[in-house]
């Protein structure tokens, strides 16, 4: 499981968020003070790992 890092950016409250997850599957988010942090997380998570697949790919 890897944990990430985030400054959510779905809302004004720019929380700081950590997400746990593994492959493209969020397991937890903290530091969300909405539920708009989470989606946000999902997002960047599934972001983060198609960029991942890409560059795997080109090697």
């Amino acid at each position: 499981m890897e944990k990430l890092k985030l400054t959510c950016g779905a809302c004004k409250n720019a929380c700081q968020l950590i997400v746990e997850y593994e492959d493209d599957e969020v397991w937890d988010v903290t530091g969300n003070n909405c539920m708009k942090g989470m989606i946000f997380a999902q997002g960047e998570v599934t972001k983060n790992c198609l960029s991942e697949e890409k560059i795997s790919n080109n090697k």
